[in-house]
């Protein structure tokens, strides 16, 4: 997605037709709550976790709408989101080792 954002960006750049790739990283929605998990127990880990940390769905949406009207190709939002995407720059295949084995040790979460 990031590449395929950045690509119709470049293209599209001074068409009046704007893309911006968001990455919100944890917002306070019910998608965790209704989801179906393996073990309840991590679910409710990550509810908590949400809760505590997550930011509200208003002030996300403040951002991506600034975002948007400046013409940004993207936007990193929330404070884990930009550890991630930083980790990501760093690290490019260490992440994905990381969430490996995040998937073999607790499974999917959704």
């Amino acid at each position: 997605m990031r590449g395929l954002s950045e690509a119709l960006w470049a293209e599209l750049h001074g068409s009046g037709i704007g893309v911006t790739s968001v990455h919100p990283g944890g917002v306070k929605t019910n998608i965790v709550r209704t989801s179906r998990s393996a073990d309840p127990s991590a679910k409710q880990q990550m509810i908590e976790g949400i809760d505590r940390m997550a930011m509200a769905p208003e002030k996300v949406a403040r951002k991506i709408l600034r975002a948007v009207e400046r013409d940004k190709l993207r936007i990193v939002i929330s404070p884990e989101a930009h550890a991630a995407d930083l980790a990501k720059r760093l690290f490019p295949a260490g992440v994905y080792r990381i969430l490996a084995y995040g998937y073999r040790r607790f499974g999917p979460l959704g």
